[in-house]
């Protein structure tokens, strides 16, 4: 699952998945308003409303920053749902850093 907030983002996300994502599925969900938490933890009450899946993992991408006064400027919202989904029984909350250099890399 994916969240995005903007139309190109859901465009090029379809793009690059339908040649990356080597077949396995993406469920995309679009939020217009940009607050990404709402959006996340409503498809995590969805999905984890079943009693098929025992838990879930949130993989939240963050901005790997060089100088420590950058983490006011980014990452906001991954802090925001991390603490969101601190004490949420059954769920796994990974933070992968990326730099934006490295980011096309494998393109």
């Amino acid at each position: 699952m994916a969240v995005v907030s903007d139309a190109d983002e859901l465009s090029g996300l379809e793009r690059d998945w339908a040649r990356y994502g080597d077949g396995v599925p993406l469920e995309i969900i679009y939020s217009p308003a940009g607050d990404i938490s709402r959006s996340v933890i409503a498809y995590l009450d969805q999905v984890t409303d079943s009693d098929e899946i025992g838990g879930v993992t949130v993989l939240i991408p963050e901005l790997a920053i060089h100088h420590w006064w950058e983490e006011l400027l980014h990452n906001q919202t991954a802090l925001s749902l991390k603490g969101r989904l601190l004490f949420r029984p059954g769920t796994v909350v990974t933070s992968v850093p990326y730099r934006p250099d490295q980011a096309g890399a494998r393109r």
